[in-house]
């Protein structure tokens, strides 16, 4: 049997490879430059100066690779609108790293998919420390956000926001739970889900 799957995967890789290729040459061309890092600063300006907190000092080390092998390197202050390049071989101490192929980082900040785009296999994240760690995921989660459009904050958003909730109201003490347990208990999302899924 492992030698039969081994078979189909050999036939199933040699019938896709002339997609494959044209789809690396296509990402092998995409260009991580002023536009899109000025639209990527953009996108994070729309978050309210309360909701970035500690964020408005955040700076990181990004790395743009590519199906050749050759990485596109920059510390990015995103909401000091700052992008320093970096050579390849230069040694860089910061305390946190993210990795993206570039098509996927171009197409997620050209189409507002930040949040997918983490997801994927291809992508990397390194911190120094615990406190990292933090500051990393409060940076992306702040991504999720926008991308969900809960910020900017909208008069008309909470409006319609208010008129649904209404109607569903008995769904609100259950999220002063979660915010409760997520807040002030600090426990992690996948308890606080088995909690209210047990207790309500």
């Amino acid at each position: 049997q492992l030698e039969e799957a081994d078979r189909l995967l050999r036939e199933y890789q040699s019938e896709v490879q002339p997609k494959l290729r044209a789809f690396y040459e296509r990402e092998e061309g995409v260009v991580i430059g002023a536009r899109v890092l000025e639209r990527y600063f953009g996108l994070l300006r729309k978050a309210p100066f309360w909701a970035r907190g500690r964020l408005r000092n955040f700076r990181a080390l990004y790395e743009f690779s590519y199906p050749s092998g050759r990485v596109a390197r920059y510390v990015l202050e995103p909401f000091k609108g700052r992008a320093t390049e970096v050579s390849p071989d230069a040694v860089v101490n910061e305390r946190i790293r993210m990795r993206f192929p570039a098509i996927v980082f171009r197409d997620a900040v050209m189409l507002n998919m930040f949040d997918q785009a983490t997801i994927s296999k291809r992508c990397a994240f390194r911190t120094a420390d615990s406190a990292a760690t933090r500051e990393l995921w409060q940076f992306l989660g702040l991504h999720t956000k926008l991308e969900f459009e809960a910020y900017p904050v909208r008069a008309r958003y909470l409006r319609r926001l208010l008129g649904a909730y209404l109607w569903r109201w008995r769904e609100v003490p259950v999220y002063v739970l979660a915010a409760w347990r997520l807040a002030l208990k600090r426990e992690p999302i996948y308890l606080v889900e088995e909690h209210i899924l047990r207790d309500t």
